[in-house]
């Protein structure tokens, strides 16, 4: 059984995962100095979008997601394409982005071929063991991940110039907008995945307060470090922020590690994916479908995408925009038809 606790130990990561390379550095672009003001208003908004989760877990109950689905005939296979389609944007841009970071600064010279296979082999165990398989990793992972956060924070605190988040609400009213609904969609639309564990006490909202606590200190600090030239110009930010880090005043280059708090989160949300993605595909030549996708997905990261950085930008530039038309339209959807079925009850 999974307890709530390991629940809510991937609920914690579903809500970071997406700001490695493109999270930061797309709202960095648009709202500059004022992202932290961005990711506020964004987490109010995230925050109306959890309720909705948690009205659907409420109604939802020990039900699977599939069983709810099915109470709609038509309407259900509709939601059940967009969560596939939904599943897929997921896994695909995860592993785009795992392995343009990884080349990027740990594996420089290495075939996409053998960066992504191990990852891929990984979340199709874990998908093939399912949910509880991954608690247990979440569990174990967390620890590690978080403590590297705070290390990151603790030795930044000292370099954060506060005189760089001036001036105060520099950008465009339109800029402002922009920037919330890219931290709105890009933080709490994976939630949508959590809808197919149960939930008996549910801390969803909690958790992504927290986890928006931390990303706008986080924010706070590349801006206050690096300053707003550099942030509106680095893809990885967010990594380029932990180069200025040196540990009691003689440890350097410490960056490749404390960034693999970013990468465990990338990895917990691929399995999280890769296991939705399975239960949510048909029962009838289940396994030889998932397997299907997973390799087409293979193959289009690594020989269509590759290192082509045109074709790069685009995932970069519309994957919030196809967060938000998938998720807002499901999520509405599927609340009006909890509600109508639970004033017939």
């Amino acid at each position: 059984m999974i307890t709530n606790r390991q629940k809510n130990f991937i609920n914690y990561f579903l809500s970071k995962s997406l700001f490695l390379g493109i999270g930061f550095s797309l709202i960095f672009e648009v709202s500059g100095n004022d992202t932290w003001l961005c990711f506020i208003l964004g987490s109010l908004l995230g925050l109306i979008f959890c309720y909705l989760i948690k009205k659907i877990l409420d109604y939802k109950k020990n039900k699977d997601l599939t069983t709810i689905l099915d109470e709609m005939p038509i309407l259900g296979k509709f939601l059940r394409l967009l969560l596939i389609i939904f599943s897929i944007i997921i896994i695909n841009e995860i592993l785009f982005i795992i392995q343009i970071f990884a080349k990027s600064f740990f594996l420089i010279n290495s075939n996409t071929f053998l960066v992504i296979l191990p990852i891929i082999i990984l979340s199709v165990y874990v998908a093939f063991h399912g949910y509880k398989l991954l608690s247990y990793v979440s569990e174990c992972l967390f620890p590690i991940a978080f403590f590297f956060t705070i290390v990151g924070f603790i030795a930044l605190f000292s370099k954060v110039d506060l005189t760089n988040l001036k001036p105060f609400l520099s950008q465009t009213n339109l800029n402002l907008i922009k920037g919330t609904l890219y931290y709105f969609s890009i933080s709490s639309i994976p939630t949508l995945l959590l809808l197919d564990l149960n939930f008996e006490n549910n801390d969803i909202s909690k958790n992504y307060i927290f986890v928006s606590i931390i990303l706008t200190l986080l924010s706070i600090f590349i801006i206050g470090v690096l300053g707003q030239f550099l942030i509106s110009i680095y893809r990885f930010p967010e990594y380029m922020l932990l180069k200025d880090i040196v540990l009691f005043n003689f440890i350097e280059k410490v960056e490749n590690i404390i960034s693999i708090s970013w990468l465990i989160d990338n990895f917990i949300l691929l399995c999280l994916a890769t296991c939705f993605l399975k239960r949510m595909l048909p029962k009838k030549y289940n396994n030889y479908t998932f397997l299907a996708i997973i390799f087409s997905i293979f193959l289009i990261v690594c020989l269509i995408f590759g290192d082509s950085y045109i074709k790069d930008l685009y995932i970069y530039l519309y994957l919030p925009h196809l967060l938000f038309i998938i998720g807002i339209p499901f999520i509405i959807i599927l609340f009006i038809h909890c509600i109508k079925n639970k004033k017939r009850v």
